[in-house]
């Protein structure tokens, strides 16, 4: 399908719930129905439904954990939580048909970064 989980943003600085975000890229020539698709954590607790999207050839798209505006190069879960664990997690990518298009794994890290 040409789509990836390029990177996922599981600790920012500041409060994690603001700027964690994961980001998905079409590197395929075609555009790509994202509508229906889902994006889950490790454990399937939290799990986002793409609405009506549409990602271009050679776009990208963050998904930011916390509310916002939707546009082209931006969704939001509108989670009121931080949703990666800094010790691990991973990201699993599933089309309308709960097919598993892609994963990204990260082990974390044993110490927070930034400010304690």
């Amino acid at each position: 399908t040409g789509i990836t989980i390029a990177h996922l943003e599981y600790n920012p600085p500041g409060r994690d719930r603001d700027g964690e975000y994961v980001l998905i890229r079409n590197s395929g020539a075609t555009s790509m129905d994202l509508t229906g698709w889902t994006l889950s954590d490790g454990n399937a607790r939290h799990s986002f439904t793409f609405p009506r999207f549409s990602l271009a050839p050679g776009a990208e798209v963050k998904l930011w954990t916390r509310s916002g505006n939707a546009n082209a190069g931006n969704l939001f879960w509108a989670s009121r939580t931080a949703i990666w664990n800094k010790a691990g997690d991973t990201a699993t990518l599933c089309d309308a048909s709960g097919n598993v298009i892609a994963r990204y794994t990260y082990q974390g890290q044993t110490k927070p970064r930034g400010r304690r």
